[in-house]
């Protein structure tokens, strides 16, 4: 099929797209005046006049808001109330009134002038700071603009009230002074927006704008630039057809009657229009009316394609087909490769992605494999947070090739101009044959050491399976290592009886023969003539020596000296006769200088193996090897590293390497690079070293036993071996000295001592001294052996007379003639031959009847053999080495690929390169030179050239990452744009962005139908939006049709398109714990699989707070529970104190209403520094703001309270809110609430998350199997062995499952603790199929990445030495924090299970939009009466938002009553105003003694029960407030997990507001704490960034009394230390001090 030839297609195709044209028009509407769509500062009010700048360039500041906050009014004295009347203004002081009291008067006005400055300053930081926040929650949905030229006037019958020119800018905090800077964006230009606001008006001239547009972007840098009213002037004149007044002041403006236009530039954050999207449909539309082809992935949106026509479609027009292996530089599982398979074949793919299951970590391998084949890529989802981290995942050698515009108010130019100006760097240097002869050396490197891995990992499979092998140590004992074991081990009583080591296999004698050693033999035992001969010698003495005279005490100090040279002297004779020869040269000083000389092989010694470490693993081969091809390879590569090298001429230094004549290689390949030559250089460095210290060496005689074949690393080694043996032969002369010295205090003159063999004499003669007391034991034993032979008759006299005489010869004469010999003598000393243990033993143990061992003699000896040699074999396990090995191989190949993806892909994008790009390139750089910093009419006209040239140079890059919304101001509608679109979050993505199909012909979509889904489109019901699309595609079957309606996503239409989704499982952000939940409840088929470890001082999982006596106020959105508030924030300010959460981060997600989030939002502003805020990134939100995002700890709010009116949250909208909000936490997750299980409904979804959390598994741990045996098979185990392992760990007391599913991967067995898992792999003997075996190993390694710890035991370990082997578990698990008898939880599968998942029934009315409607208010206060009650806090306050109330008509009734949590009353003829306006009516006009009911009724147009209802509340509010400043303290850190609170402690005294009004909110805030300055002067004072005084006023916005006070206190407290710079005093953290 062709999708071009079909006009039935075409058709269908174009209605469809003027269809989303229709909807994106409904929610275009202009905005014609400011209201809740928009929050506007006046940059220009007398009432706090700023420093702004009007000569600003994009990029600079334009203005700064000083910090500054409201101090308290001076209390009144108790005793001085009845002299002072308040009511008064200013208070009135009696006549007979104290002295006092006329004090207190003059410091109240102080205070009163001192407000009135200061207030309009601090309402400003106020709105601007939380214009900050709402950027930073909300940067797809807001816009912060610097506009100007204020339209106030009525054209044709509509009131307009706006600015018609806008700048995007950006708010930052300064850290060093806490003011906010606001800032144009930069290479941004002033928009004229009159077509967007006046359009279709009566008396609005567009085609009379046009020429005003172009001069505004070429002539004008900012919207504050001093031209801006001349072009307002033209614009009235060109573009109107009705008089206008053209004011050019930049005062706010004030009330006219006049039509007027002035330039009143302002502050505007106002939500983000649809005009561009409009804009981009009506250009789809022109292009398919103009006969471009239409694209498959729009078209089968409206019919239906096989998947062979999409590969058709492809095939027909898609000629850069992706092919090849892909190169993922990250580890990748099967899933996220078969990605990459399917979209190379396909149009689309689908990818399910649950919570946390590393999608970006995905996109980001998908990202590297598509650019290194050339393609280009748009990366981009509904929401920035999702994306921001995107490109820190990639290699840093493809960083360049990737802008990342995910800060919305910057607008990506800054990353747009870097990218763009590296590729014109890289394009003017590039040489398409040295880049294609890198690619080839990195794709043999990769090869060649994916080759080195797979052999590896054939060696580990080797390793692992060695336990199968059959070995034979005798015809006896044949069989696996386990069994043979097994069978000494049942042997042991029987043949364990002969001691080992045994020196031969076979028995040296038989059964009989060592049964006849223990045959008695006849005659009188003497000894025998070597025993007498040995006494002789020791009885014997050296008389005559010149160390007769030595003490025996002086010999004891002398005798270790003559050891040592004793010691040396052998060790030298052992290297050989020519280090016998160099001992002489020493002793004697024959060698003379040539001795000290050689000392410096040391150096070459170190040099050269320094060298060889650098070379490392890298194979290098030169053909010369000599001093001057080292020197000029050291100087080529100093020359590349400089920086230096010229590829144009050839340099000396190459010259010189030529020169050579002699290749050099790394790795096979000629070293032509930077670090291949340093390679080179290094190899040749380190065989020079070796070949200069053999010179030396053979000057003393040393010959260096070096083979030239040898490698370099042989011969590195060689020499340290022999140098080594020359250093041992040079201590000889030391150990001489030694010696010699000793002796020279007792004998006079000693002999010189100049050799060897003189040095060995004498040590000896002085050793032999010290046989000099045994001389006389032996005397005495020799005496007593003639008396005893004298007097035996049975012997003759003469052995007596032989022993007297000393005749040994005689006396063996005789001994033969008188005892026969011993035949038993000789046997036992063959035996000590083969068994010395053995023959020791029956010598000495006479006590035990050998000869009944005799029978088995030959059987044992066979026993202690085998055994012997299982004992030898079975070495420390060494799987770990080789391991870790492979990590590195691992590493290795990640970089390889990285390199090679990214090398690749420079030569795709710059052979791909058109000649109108490279001149575009080339402009582009010109003229933002010529631009610089300047601010002129020339320095503009350069920028917008630079901007011109950049729409043409923007194509160079390869791959762009930006939100939804970005795309639409960033890349222009052309078809085909992109080779690829991946859509992250797709969910959330609603039908209006099926754009992205038209700019690429692949679409790669990730989502998940479980989380959040889009909102609902604005200004449609849906039956509208149905009646409307039967009408634009009646040809459509309505089932497809229904894919269409504003319940559907971009994901939920492409997976009824294509084919089975692939689906991610392998869950990596969250605890276990956490996970469990949403796993259990909402992917109960196919659960994820939590890969994530941990350590053992990680946080408790789950945690809940109970909040006792609270209630709720207001409904729906406007719901709110200010004690579970304040209770959640204390834990937050608790949280960021202790040491355990110091740099985590935090999030809070509400569960329900959008009003708790801004009174949440508000407590934080209040308690918590800004500064803080920033750091640990505190986030509060709904469940869709949060999607696509992550924190350390979150924080969920559950909001409702007893009495409450409210039904089973049931929906699919619940659903998914729940399962984004319980997953968002990757340590820690708290949940506050305010009721209990039982009062919440059984098929609640807060009933499930409340009890599984209260439940708080310390682990999700199943229960462990019973009636296991050591010797039966049970069915919960792979094999006995492991049967067996379980029992011994059992026994010590660990908790152990087996057969644990992790990963697609079944462990043997995981030992689990409080805190930790780790997995126990049990080898035994069983036959162990090969492929098996390597698909388990790839999965184990994949856990490993994880933090999986693994552990593998051998059964022939284990049955040789039980206790052992399990020792060397206990000591892992001790290592890793697993003690014995710690699981103590309550385990799945238990009776005592608290937890079930409910059960999840689909409704099918669920309507309900997803997004909380995003609204702004204006600050615009009545003037502060002249006295405040309740002032604002030292830190900046949240200005609520008002919600709009929610639109029944475009919810089904089902939605809207589990959203309502009360009743909705019938609406009253009477103008409806804003409670909490109302209130702020009150309260202004109780201020001014003018508040009466009738008065307020007919001032605000409300009922009297309106009236009754706000006192009321006011009444509460003023309560609360008054019990506040009673509240005890927050509770101490260490408070349990699950704790009741009391409302009367958990209550705060804040109240929000969500009026317009800063008065009404100013009346709701606390008293200010002095405590608050201090948490901010604290957190302030930073080494790095001191206070002054000056700066502690700015941070606190205290007076300079006051914040004196302040400092001088905390240096008393000791929370700050003072020090002197240049003669300014300044305040500092103190060391060690935590915040």
């Amino acid at each position: 099929m062709s999708a071009t030839d079909d006009s039935e297609l075409r058709g269908r195709v174009r209605r469809l797209l003027e269809f989303l044209r229709e909807t994106v028009g409904a929610q275009s509407k202009p905005i014609r005046q400011y209201g809740t769509d928009a929050r506007v500062e006046w940059l220009f009010d007398d009432a706090r006049p700023l420093d702004v700048n009007t000569d600003v360039a994009p990029g600079d500041v334009a203005v700064r808001i000083p910090r500054t906050s409201i101090e308290q009014p001076p209390g009144l004295p108790a005793e001085l109330e009845k002299h002072i009347d308040e009511s008064t203004t200013p208070p009135t002081v009696a006549k007979q009134a104290p002295a006092e009291a006329h004090d207190w008067l003059r410091e109240w006005t102080t205070w009163s002038l001192d407000d009135c400055e200061r207030r309009p300053f601090a309402e400003l930081f106020r709105s601007v700071d939380l214009m900050l926040h709402d950027l930073g929650t909300q940067p797809e949905s807001l816009e912060l603009v610097i506009a100007s030229g204020y339209l106030d006037a009525t054209i044709g019958d509509q009131r307009v009230a706006t600015h018609l020119i806008t700048q995007q800018a950006s708010i930052s905090r300064e850290d060093s002074t806490g003011d906010l800077l606001v800032t144009v964006a930069p290479a941004s230009t002033p928009r004229l927006e009159d077509v967007q606001i006046l359009l279709d008006l009566p008396g609005f001239d567009r085609a009379g704008s046009k020429s005003l547009h172009r001069s505004l972007s070429e002539l004008v840098s900012s919207s504050l630039s001093a031209d801006i009213p001349r072009l307002l002037g033209q614009w009235a004149t060109a573009a109107l057809k009705q008089p206008l007044t053209v004011i050019a002041d930049h005062d706010k403006p004030v009330s006219s009657t006049a039509d007027t236009l002035r330039m009143s530039p302002a502050l505007v954050l106002r939500k983000r229009g649809s005009y561009a999207l409009a804009s981009y449909y009506e250009a789809m539309l022109a292009a398919l009316d103009a006969g471009a082809p239409v694209p498959v992935g729009l078209s089968q949106l409206v019919e239906t394609h096989e998947d062979n026509t999409r590969r058709d479609w492809l095939e027909s027009h898609v000629s850069d087909t992706p092919s090849a292996e892909p190169l993922f530089p990250l580890p990748a599982n099967r899933a996220q490769a078969g990605i990459y398979n399917r979209v190379m074949n396909d149009t689309g793919v689908v990818v399910e992605g649950p919570p946390g299951t590393g999608k970006t970590h995905t996109i980001a391998n998908l990202m590297s494999a598509l650019m290194a084949q050339g393609q280009r890529i748009l990366v981009t989802s509904e929401k920035a947070q999702a994306l921001r981290v995107l490109k820190d995942k990639l290699p840093a050698e493809l960083q360049d090739l990737c802008v990342s515009v995910t800060d919305m108010a910057r607008g990506g130019s800054a990353e747009l101009d870097e990218s763009v100006s590296t590729i014109a760097t890289h394009k003017a240097a590039f040489d398409a044959t040295e880049s294609a002869r890198k690619i080839r050396s990195l794709a043999a490197k990769r090869m060649g050491t994916k080759e080195r891995r797979y052999k590896l990992t054939k060696q580990i499979g080797l390793a692992r399976s060695s336990e199968a092998e059959i070995h034979t140590f005798s015809p006896t004992y044949s069989g696996t290592l386990a069994s043979i074991v097994t069978t000494l081990n049942s042997q042991q009583d029987e043949l364990g009886w002969i001691p080992g080591p045994l020196h031969t296999e076979t028995a040296p004698v038989d059964n009989a023969t060592f049964a006849s050693l223990f045959t008695k033999s006849q005659g009188p035992s003497l000894p025998t003539a070597d025993e007498i001969r040995s006494l002789f010698a020791r009885a014997g003495t050296a008389s005559g020596s010149m160390f007769d005279d030595i003490d025996p005490v002086q010999l004891q100090y002398i005798l270790p000296s003559a050891q040592a040279l004793t010691d040396r002297a052998r060790a030298i004779a052992s290297f050989g006769p020519h280090y016998a020869a160099l001992a002489d040269g020493i002793l004697s000083g024959a060698l003379g200088t040539l001795w000290s000389r050689a000392q410096t092989v040391s150096a070459m010694l170190s040099v050269a193996v320094s060298s060889d470490a650098a070379v490392e693993s890298h194979h290098v081969a030169t053909q010369v090897t000599t001093r001057q091809a080292l020197n000029s390879f050291d100087a080529l590569a100093k020359l590349y590293e400089s920086g230096s090298f010229d590829a144009t001429r050839t340099s000396s230094e190459q010259v010189a390497v030529d020169g050579l004549d002699a290749r050099a290689t790394v790795d096979g390949t000629d070293a032509t690079q930077v670090t291949e030559l340093r390679l080179v250089t290094n190899h040749l460095r380190a065989l020079v070293a070796v070949d200069d210290a053999a010179h030396l060496l053979r000057s003393i005689g040393i010959e260096l036993p070096i083979n030239p074949a040898d490698s370099r690393e042989q011969q590195v080694n060689t020499l340290h071996a022999v140098w080594n043996q020359v250093l041992a032969t040079g201590s000889i002369a030391t150990a001489r000295d030694e010696l010699v010295g000793a002796l020279g205090a007792v004998v006079p003159s000693l002999p010189p001592v100049t050799t060897l063999a003189e040095a060995i004499a004498l040590a000896d003669d002085i050793i032999a001294l010290s046989g000099g007391s045994d001389a006389s034991t032996a005397r005495d034993e020799l005496t007593t052996l003639a008396e005893r032979l004298s007097s035996d008759p049975t012997v003759p006299d003469g052995l007596a007379d032989a022993i007297r005489t000393g005749d040994v010869d005689g006396y063996e004469r005789l001994v033969s003639y008188v005892q026969p010999q011993n035949k038993n003598t000789d046997l036992l000393e063959a035996l000590a031959e083969h068994a010395p243990t053995l023959a020791r033993t029956l010598s000495e143990d006479t006590t035990t009847d050998w000869s009944a061992f005799a029978p088995t003699f030959t059987r044992a000896w066979a026993w202690r053999c085998t055994k012997q040699s299982i004992e030898a074999a079975q070495q420390p396990d060494q799987t770990d080495n080789l391991d870790a090995e492979l990590d590195a191989l691992d590493a290795e190949i990640s970089s390889l690929t990285a390199q090679l993806a990214a090398e690749q892909a420079w030569q795709e994008c710059l052979q791909r390169m058109t000649s109108r790009e490279v001149t575009a390139l080339r402009a582009y750089q010109e003229n933002m030179s010529n631009a610089g910093l300047g601010t002129s009419s020339l320095a503009q006209r350069y920028r917008v050239a630079a901007r011109a040239a950049m729409q043409d140079a923007q194509t160079v890059v390869p791959a762009w990452v930006m939100p939804i919304a970005q795309v639409l101001s960033s890349i222009p509608p052309q078809q085909n744009a992109f080779d690829v679109v991946i859509v992250d979050e797709a969910s959330q993505a609603e039908i209006t962005s099926m754009f992205l199909m038209w700019l690429a012909p692949r679409v790669i979509v990730v989502g998940d139908d479980k989380q959040c889904a889009p909102a609902s489109i604005q200004n449609y019901t849906l039956e509208s939006v149905i009646e409307r699309l039967d009408y634009f595609l009646p040809d459509v079957p309505v089932t497809t049709r229904m894919t269409l309606t504003p319940r559907s996503s971009l994901f939920s239409m492409l997976r009824t398109r294509f084919g089975d989704a692939v689906r991610l499982r392998e869950h990596y952000r969250s605890m276990p714990e956490i996970i469990q939940w949403s796993s259990t409840q909402f992917y109960n088929e196919q659960p994820l699989v939590p890969v994530r470890q941990f350590g053992a001082d990680r946080l408790a999982p789950l945690r809940s707070t109970f909040v006792e006596d609270a209630s709720t106020s207001g409904s729906s959105t406007r719901l709110s529970n200010a004690a579970e508030a304040n209770a959640l924030v204390d834990q937050l300010a608790l949280c960021l104190a202790e040491p355990d959460y110091e740099d985590k981060t935090f999030g809070v997600v509400v569960l329900q209403g959008a009003a708790h989030a801004d009174l949440i939002r508000s407590l934080i502003f209040e308690r918590i520094p800004s500064e803080q805020i920033d750091e640990r990134r505190i986030r509060v939100g709904t469940p869709p703001d949060f999607q696509g995002d992550e924190r350390d700890v979150m924080f969920l709010s559950m909001v409702i309270a007893p009495g409450s009116s409210s039904k089973a949250l049931t929906t699919d909208m619940f659903k998914r809110r729940f399962n984004v909000a319980a997953t968002r936490a990757r340590d820690q997750l708290w949940l506050f609430h305010s009721v209990t299980v039982d009062s919440l409904a059984a098929t609640d979804l807060r009933r499930s998350l409340l009890s599984y959390v209260e439940a708080a598994p310390t682990v999700p741990v199943p229960a462990m199997p019973d009636a296991v045996s050591p010797t039966s098979p049970h069915p919960d185990f792979g094999s006995v062995f492991e049967q067996q392992v379980f029992l011994a760990l059992r026994e010590r007391g660990y908790h152990v499952n087996p057969r644990v599913d992790v990963n697609e991967m079944t462990i043997d067995l995981v030992v689990t603790g409080a805190a930790v898992r780790v997995a126990i792999e049990c080898d035994d003997d069983g036959a162990v199929d090969a492929d098996e075996l390597l698909s388990r190993m790839e999965r184990e390694f994949e856990l490993r990445r994880c933090g999986w710890l693994f552990h593998r035991l051998r059964a022939s370990d284990f049955a040789l030495d039980r206790e052992r082997a399990l020792d060397t578990i206990t000591e892992l698990l001790d290592s890793v924090g697993i003690l014995p008898d710690e699981v103590a939880v309550v385990v799945e599968g238990s009776e005592t299970s608290t937890w079930t998942p409910i059960a999840l029934v689909r409704d099918p009315d669920d309507a309900e939009p997803d997004e909380e409607a995003v609204e702004l208010v204006s600050v615009e206060a009545p003037a502060p009466s002249r006295t405040v009650e309740v002032d604002l806090a030292p830190l900046p306050e949240a200005i609520e938002t008002v919600d709009e109330p929610v639109e029944t008509s475009d919810l089904d009734d089902a939605a809207v009553d589990e959203f309502d949590d009360t009743d909705v009353s019938d609406p009253t003829p009477v103008r409806t105003m804003p409670r909490e306006d109302l209130i702020a009516a009150i309260r202004y006009s109780q201020k001014r003694n003018k508040f009466s009911v009738a008065q307020t009724m007919e001032d605000c147009e409300v009922t009297p029960d309106a009236v009754q209802e706000a006192l009321a509340e006011i009444k509460s509010r003023d309560d609360a407030l008054n019990a506040s400043k009673k509240r005890p303290s927050a509770p101490t850190p260490d408070a349990v997990p699950r704790r009741r609170r009391s409302a009367d402690v958990a209550t705060e005294s804040v109240v929000v507001s969500g009026s317009g009004s800063l008065q009404a909110e100013l009346d709701a805030l606390p008293v200010a704490s002095w405590a608050g300055a201090r948490e901010i002067a604290i957190a302030a004072a930073r080494p790095n960034a001191p206070l002054t005084l000056e700066r502690c006023q700015r941070v606190t916005g205290l007076s300079r009394t006051k914040a004196d006070q302040l400092l001088s206190d905390l240096v008393v407290l000791k929370k700050l230390v003072t020090r002197k710079r240049e003669g300014v005093e300044e305040w500092v953290r103190p060391q060690g001090l935590t915040l």
